[in-house]
C-alpha cells in the first residue's frame, strides 16, 4: 500500500493553501468571504481566468509605471505621459467592455466582434479564427495588430452598445 499521496492531490493542496493565503491577507471580513464563495459558483471558470489574466495585466503595468516614476522622476516627456495617463490597453478595455460590461462569454465576444468588423474588414474576418486554447486577451492582441486598435475599440464598444442597451435584462426588477 502506498502511504505517498497523490501527485495531483498534493498539488491541489499546495494550491489551495497558496489560494487561502492570499485570501487571508486580502482584509476582507468572514461574510465578505461567505459571500464570495456563494457567488463564485456562479462563475465560469473562463470569467475568473480572464479576469484573473486582465488584472495581472494590469497591474503588471502598474508596478512598472510606478517603478519608472520613481528611477527617471519628473523627467518623463509629455507625450508619455499623457499616453500613460489616458491607457492604451485597448485589447484590456475591449475584455472590459465585452465580458464584464455586456457580459457575453468568451466565444460569444469574438464571435460579435468579427461579425461586426465582417463589412469593414473582409479579409481579416475570414482568415482570423476564434479563441481557443489561447486567452481572450492575447487573442485580442494579435486582432488589434492587424485591424488596429482605434478599429477594434471602435467595433467593441459598437457591440456592447447592442448588449446594454437591449430592452431585455438578464435580471428584470420585480415591482414590489
Amino acid at each position: 500500500m502506498n502511504s505517498q499521496p497523490d501527485s495531483a492531490s498534493h498539488n491541489m493542496q499546495n494550491t489551495l493553501k497558496r489560494f487561502l493565503l492570499l485570501l487571508s491577507g486580502s482584509g476582507l471580513s468572514s461574510v465578505e468571504i461567505r459571500r464570495i464563495v456563494e457567488t463564485i459558483q456562479y462563475v465560469s471558470e473562463e470569467q475568473i481566468v480572464d479576469a484573473v489574466q486582465y488584472l495581472r495585466h494590469k497591474t503588471r503595468n502598474s508596478v512598472d509605471e510606478v517603478a519608472e516614476a520613481i528611477l527617471v522622476g519628473r523627467n518623463r516627456s509629455r507625450r508619455t505621459e499623457g499616453s500613460l495617463r489616458h491607457g492604451s490597453d485597448v485589447p484590456g478595455r475591449v475584455v472590459f467592455l465585452l465580458r464584464s460590461v455586456a457580459g457575453l462569454t468568451v466565444r460569444q465576444a469574438a464571435t460579435e466582434l468579427l461579425s461586426s468588423m465582417e463589412q469593414q474588414c473582409p479579409d481579416i474576418v475570414n482568415t482570423t479564427k476564434l479563441p481557443r486554447k489561447e486567452g481572450f486577451y492575447v487573442w485580442l492582441q494579435r486582432l488589434s495588430k492587424r485591424v488596429g486598435p482605434s478599429d477594434l475599440l471602435h467595433h467593441a464598444v459598437l457591440v456592447r452598445n447592442k448588449y446594454v442597451h437591449s430592452p431585455m435584462q438578464d435580471w428584470p426588477l420585480r415591482e414590489e
